[in-house]
């Protein structure tokens, strides 16, 4: 059996995709639709899939909600016609409410985020209330158990249906969360305010973000559409979804599907994402934990032998304006794990630093390791770079010092520039979302300003070899050293991501401002970012250190790397033009 798993954005891709099942002679079609087809802010309770309609579509508050309802519709109206090999095309759609679960990112991290911003301090509707959720894993089983009942074998009884798929329970939402703002360490909400002030408010902060938009983007703390979800009563019944298990239409069985999953809570999901992770080498398995913990950390690095620390927070965008929860990750959580390695007798540490803990805005042309000093820490204008540099000094500090099995803590760090490649999301796919924003239509900074770039999978090797390095075998040779990582070559910015706008359908920019003027307006941005922050959340176009890092040359040699790691480099072009096409995906995703 073979099936694709593909995630369409928006009613446009519907018709196209049902075309190509179609052309393509696929047989089966599974849409993920939502519960927000029927529930516009009526109150729905127990509601099923034959006696709840469509809501209105003109009523809708959001075009989300609107544009999967004519999607969902489409979907369903393409059952039973005919494919181009002579059978027919059997369809159906799955309804979820809210999801949670392991990288989930829509929901409750969006709650979660919520809290530690003090936005939740409120409660607000009906304090009876209920909704349903549905947890990742019962939604995945969900749709393999719906592509099995579009088959001969099971009579297409799902074909044309429509399904409601959830954990079986209505819950009251501020109860529901109360696990998060425990895990957190914050009290729950108590004072009540009028519903119709937080519908204000949304519909406040929505038109700001389109007049807005021009300039930057930022994250409404709520939207109207939302504010309904909270407020108002909208639960199902998944009868149909029941029903179809004991007549084999969807064979599932009780224990795992229908019923609220007791080990699959809101504190068991709180946990997947408030993991700044460090991951340790033990046998050949990755265990994941919150840097801030000391007590998960001992326990994961229990009979590991290297540790990898690449936990960090605040690199880019609107987390380099986090000082306390970046201070509290990259100074307490790399003082946790040094201690955690003495204790567990761990003998290797390898840390993943940065550039930015010797380059902060002065030129640096081909840098080295010995001649280079930390910048310093009182003149970094950004707490990324200092914090950083504060941790790389404690990992190499630390170098010798004993671990509990009498042998000594053997550590090195390493500093890459700008990482690009497969997975990573801090760089050019945030260059990416601005070029089709248009806000990357000017250049500035010294036109033969220099940079190093790294591949993923360069410093990844990297990694490797200096836990090889810091053995017997290799007579410790990395211990205590600091190694600049990248590609081996030096590159400006604006002629290296070309390709990027080339990819995009965009011209490059050619519009030459001053530097002064990007840095003052960077500034103005970091600052109406911290006078608005109790009201919205933006994401600046640019911080102060990221216009330094374009528009001052900062280049660095890797000839230790390469003499004591061995770390070559080959393919920097082939790598790029490769990870452009992931980032191009990536974005059409996010503006989507």
């Amino acid at each position: 059996m073979s099936i694709v798993s593909v995630e369409l954005v928006g009613c446009d891709s519907s018709c196209p995709f049902s075309s190509i099942c179609k052309q393509r002679n696929i047989p089966r079609l599974i849409y993920t639709s939502t519960v927000n087809v029927v529930f516009g802010g009526n109150p729905i309770e127990e509601g099923d899939e034959e006696t709840v309609p469509y809501f209105p579509l003109e009523k809708q508050v959001n075009h989300y909600s609107r544009t999967k309802a004519m999607a969902e519709q489409m979907i369903l109206a393409a059952n039973g016609t005919p494919l181009k090999g002579g059978d027919k095309l059997h369809t159906c759609v799955l309804r979820p409410p809210g999801i949670y679960g392991p990288e989930e990112q829509k929901h409750l991290p969006r709650v979660l985020k919520n809290i530690q911003r003090g936005l939740f301090n409120f409660k607000f509707g009906n304090p009876k209330t209920q909704m349903n959720w549905v947890h990742v894993g019962n939604l995945v089983q969900a749709h393999l158990l719906a592509a099995e009942a579009l088959t001969p074998e099971k009579g297409y009884i799902a074909s044309g249906q429509a399904y409601y798929i959830h954990d079986g329970e209505k819950v009251i939402f501020s109860e529901w969360i109360t696990p998060l703002f425990e895990k957190l360490g914050y009290s729950k909400p108590w004072i009540c305010i009028p519903v119709f002030l937080v519908y204000i408010a949304a519909t406040v902060t929505e038109c700001l973000h389109l007049a807005l938009k021009p300039v930057f983007s930022f994250t409404p703390f709520l939207t109207r559409n939302e504010v309904w979800n909270i407020t108002v009563t909208h639960t199902f019944r998944i009868d149909k979804a029941r029903d179809a298990a004991s007549r084999n239409q969807l064979p599932c069985d009780r224990g795992k599907y229908g019923h609220g999953v007791t080990l699959r809570s809101p504190s068991k999901a709180v946990q997947q994402f408030s993991q700044f992770s460090t991951f340790c080498v033990k046998n050949q398995q990755i265990e994941n934990a919150d840097v801030r913990d000391y007590d998960a950390l001992f326990a994961i690095c229990e009979g590991a032998d290297c540790v990898f620390h690449a936990a960090a927070y605040g690199m880019s965008g609107l987390e380099q304006l986090q000082k306390e929860k970046i201070e509290s990750i990259n100074v307490g959580g790399t003082k946790l794990i040094i201690e955690v390695c003495k204790q567990q007798n761990i003998p290797r540490l390898i840390y993943t630093s940065t550039v930015n803990v010797v380059f902060g805005g002065n030129p640096i042309e081909d840098g080295d390791e010995e001649t280079v000093p930390y910048f310093p820490l009182e003149k970094h204008i950004d707490h990324y770079s200092k914090t950083k540099s504060i941790a790389d000094q404690m990992v190499l500090a630390a170098n010798g010092t004993p671990v509990a099995g009498g042998d000594k803590l053997r550590t090195c760090v390493l500093r890459p520039p700008g990482i690009y490649g497969p997975g990573e999301q801090r760089h050019l796919p945030r260059v990416a979302v601005n070029i089709q924003k248009g806000l990357f239509r000017f250049r500035f900074g010294d036109p033969s300003a220099k940079m190093n770039w790294v591949h993923v999978q360069n410093l990844v090797q990297a990694h490797i070899l200096a836990a090889v390095a810091l053995t017997s075998e290799r007579n410790y040779i990395a211990s205590g050293q600091a190694y600049y990582i990248n590609d081996g070559k030096n590159v400006n910015l604006f002629e290296w991501i070309t390709p990027l706008f080339e990819k995009l359908g965009c011209s490059p920019p050619w519009i030459r401002i001053p530097t002064c003027f990007v840095y003052v307006a960077a500034t103005t941005m970091e600052y109406l970012h911290l006078a608005l922050k109790p009201v919205i959340e933006f994401t600046p176009l640019l911080t102060r250190n990221e216009v330094w890092n374009i528009a001052v040359t900062h280049t660095f040699r890797i000839d230790k790397a390469r003499n004591q790691l061995v770390h070559l480099s080959q393919k920097q072009d082939k790598s790029l033009h490769k990870s452009l096409e992931s980032v191009h995906l990536t974005a059409c995703m996010i503006t989507g």
